[in-house]
């Protein structure tokens, strides 16, 4: 479960591509720090003495610069990143419109997308569990209700099944979830030359409702960025809070 809870709104996990760019500068900053370190040492006291504070100085980077490879590490493998990065978006464009298709107040009062959220038919469902959610989503299946939305993305089943095979059992995986969406988003972005229109063309594309839901997507994504300056992922019961 924290695993999960990480991959849906911990501000540890979730960092943004500025984890590649601080670890890039902390290499160059340590290969400068080694360089002065192994040049040939000068006949003065005070240079011995100078070198003694660039050694320390440099296991001192290495330090720093191995904590950020490891954030760097968490960065390659966070599905937000990689997902957005595979079609050129913004992670946080990408959240945003999870944050507005499935946000869900939890337990420890954050909120964060919903990894299971199902509609069968007209009823919508919050499950708990994944297991939950895999019996209602092959009930509706099987009783021939029509699976509109679906986990954290809320990927229409009915419309993009397609992009999973007709296997909507493969939509409550999370990183699968988060890959056909971002898929989906980038089509929808790339379709026209509004940021708005683009963004609701994710929910639908009639413009009376692209529209109101674009605007919506577009303020909250806004938010996420001056929340995110810092570099962290926003703490998202802040983010609850003001909406």
């Amino acid at each position: 479960m924290t695993g999960l809870v990480d991959l849906l709104g911990s501000p540890r996990y979730l960092l943004t591509l500025r984890c590649a760019m601080d670890s890039i500068r902390n290499f160059w900053r340590l290969l400068l720090i080694a360089l002065m370190v192994i040049a040939p040492p000068l006949a003065s006291a005070s240079s011995i003495t100078g070198r003694d504070h660039v050694v320390t100085g440099a296991v001192s980077v290495l330090s720093e610069w191995y904590e950020r490879a490891k954030d760097f590490a968490e960065c390659q493998s966070n599905p937000w990143v990689v997902e957005a990065d595979r079609h050129e978006l913004d992670p946080l464009l990408l959240y945003s419109i999870a944050l507005t298709e499935s946000r869900t107040r939890w337990s420890d009062g954050w909120v964060r997308p919903c990894p299971y959220c199902l509609r069968v038919g007209s009823k919508a469902y919050r499950p708990s569990t994944k297991a939950e959610a895999v019996r209602l989503l092959r009930e509706g299946v099987a009783s021939g209700e029509r699976i509109t939305d679906v986990g954290v993305m809320q990927i229409n089943g009915v419309v993009h099944g397609w992009r999973v095979q007709g296997d909507l059992i493969r939509l409550l995986d999370v990183r699968e979830n988060i890959r056909v969406g971002a898929e989906i988003l980038a089509e929808a972005v790339r379709s026209t030359s509004s940021l708005v229109t683009g963004l609701g063309r994710y929910h639908s594309w009639t413009a009376r409702l692209a529209e109101p839901y674009g605007d919506v997507a577009l303020r909250r994504y806004l938010l996420l960025k001056d929340q995110t300056k810092g570099g962290l992922w926003p703490q998202c019961n802040q983010f609850a809070q003001r909406n």
